[in-house]
């Protein structure tokens, strides 16, 4: 798990480092605080930085395409920067890949149970409604009903 967290506060030490030249200190703020979010122990804390690791993998592909664009135009050599910034998307996204291994969810939340919520089949169930139904949704509720009463 440490590994995991460490390859991700490289990845946003890269992007906000790429923020930093290009002069956008918002990006760069976001970028070096983003990582605390591993201190919250809340399921959506590591669904948010998953998502950002991946929008930093796009942002460095874009990247990629400008630069290659750019000196394709000028006759410059392109291929060296465009594989070093595509295997840094890569890394990027692999570090937000990693958030969601077996690994980091009993300190996150189980993502199978973690958003569960009660189906419509539970209200139905619960409010009684299930004597009025016939056939196999009468059973689907009367299951629900006893799995709800089970919890």
């Amino acid at each position: 798990m440490v590994a995991r967290i460490l390859l991700y506060v490289v990845t946003a030490l890269l992007i906000g480092a790429h923020f930093l030249r290009l002069g956008n200190m918002i990006g760069v703020a976001l970028s070096v605080v983003a990582p605390l979010l591993f201190l919250v122990r809340q399921r959506w804390s590591l669904l948010l930085l998953q998502g950002l690791a991946f929008v930093a993998a796009a942002i460095w592909l874009w990247t990629a395409w400008q630069i290659a664009a750019m000196r394709v135009s000028f006759g410059q050599p392109w291929l060296r920067a465009v594989l070093i910034l595509v295997v840094v998307a890569a890394i990027s996204a692999l570090a937000g890949a990693l958030l969601r291994s077996s690994s980091m969810q009993p300190r996150y939340g189980d993502r199978r149970s973690a958003g569960r919520r009660p189906s419509i089949m539970c209200l139905i169930a619960s409010t009684g409604w299930c004597h009025s139904m016939r056939g196999p949704a009468q059973r689907i509720a009367s299951l629900t009903r006893s799995r709800m009463l089970a919890l």
